[in-house]
């Protein structure tokens, strides 16, 4: 068809930004080619992404920067063996679902690099100026 104009609505929300992404590298591999982005949140950064790039090097773009955001191994997960939940056996349901969760833990404490670094302190400073 012609004189249709196409849009990508994205929007915020974490962890539906790669959900996003994998929606884009469908219909691009379906040719479409979006003629708006508009983004709030996540969804901004993945639409900046996406128009900021030729049609041709968006996926990569985009699995690029998803990927630098995917969990790396950490101390934490040395803490957690998988044999420790056998060895607490009536616990183990309990074990497991923080064992699998220690990649959250460690994102909370360390941040995600290129995306976010915690502040600690930063709600107890009661001088911190409030903009709304």
């Amino acid at each position: 068809m012609t004189g249709l104009t196409t849009a990508i609505i994205l929007q915020g929300g974490g962890a539906l930004g790669a959900y996003q992404a994998g929606v884009f590298e469908q219909l691009a591999a379906e040719a479409h080619c979006p003629d708006w982005v508009i983004g709030t949140s996540i969804g901004a950064i993945n639409g900046a992404i996406i128009a900021g790039n030729k049609p041709e090097h968006r996926v990569a773009q985009l699995q690029s920067f998803w990927q630098s955001l995917a969990p790396q191994a950490s101390w934490l997960d040395s803490m957690v063996p998988a044999a420790w939940t056998e060895m607490f056996n009536p616990f183990s349901p309990y074990f497991a679902i923080a064992s699998k969760n220690s990649e959250v833990l460690a994102a909370m404490v360390r941040g995600v690099d290129g995306f976010f670094q915690p502040r600690f302190g930063a709600s107890f400073d009661l001088n911190a100026k409030v903009s709304v």
